[in-house]
């Protein structure tokens, strides 16, 4: 186990954990892989799960913006 290097308290571990994006009022809940200190909750994420999570994000902000171009 390696400890964590944020609060050098606790272990880090694999784990999938939830994360939400937010955009103009809209919120999008998503998944996140990556490496979870089980003290302080700190995580690191590889470049896999940075660029994934980027692109969700994207994606959700091109659909939100649709919507509400749509409306005016």
């Amino acid at each position: 186990m390696k400890k964590c290097p944020f609060c050098e308290d606790g272990y880090m571990f694999l784990e999938t954990r939830n994360d939400i994006h937010k955009y103009k009022g809209f919120t999008q809940n998503t998944t996140l892989f990556g490496q979870w200190c089980n003290s302080c909750n700190e995580g690191i994420l590889d470049g896999y799960a940075l660029i994934n999570d980027e692109k969700e994000f994207l994606d959700f902000k091109a659909k939100i913006d649709e919507i509400i171009s749509k409306r005016s």
